[in-house]
């Protein structure tokens, strides 16, 4: 499911809207994540790959207590610069 339309450049705006379909969503990811047979539910986002030594991506407190209160895991996918 397509949580943000925001591209691998709008990390701010990817988490904006990940922050609202969590909040929207709570008691369907709580069913969910209890549903037999599901292994993991995780959140990717996709993050443009900067051309750097060092890359350091960070996400708000907030988010990752609302993920790990769902047990949402984290993927961070980085694509190639276009």
């Amino acid at each position: 499911m397509l949580v943000s339309d925001h591209g691998f450049s709008e990390v701010a705006g990817q988490i904006e809207n990940a922050l609202t379909f969590l909040q929207t969503h709570t008691a369907e990811l709580r069913l969910l994540a209890t549903s037999p047979g599901v292994e993991d539910i995780v959140l990717d986002f996709g993050i443009e790959d900067w051309d750097v030594v060092v890359q350091v991506d960070s996400f708000p407190p907030d988010l990752l207590l609302r993920m790990g209160d769902l047990r949402i895991g984290l993927v961070i996918s980085r694509y190639p610069r276009e």
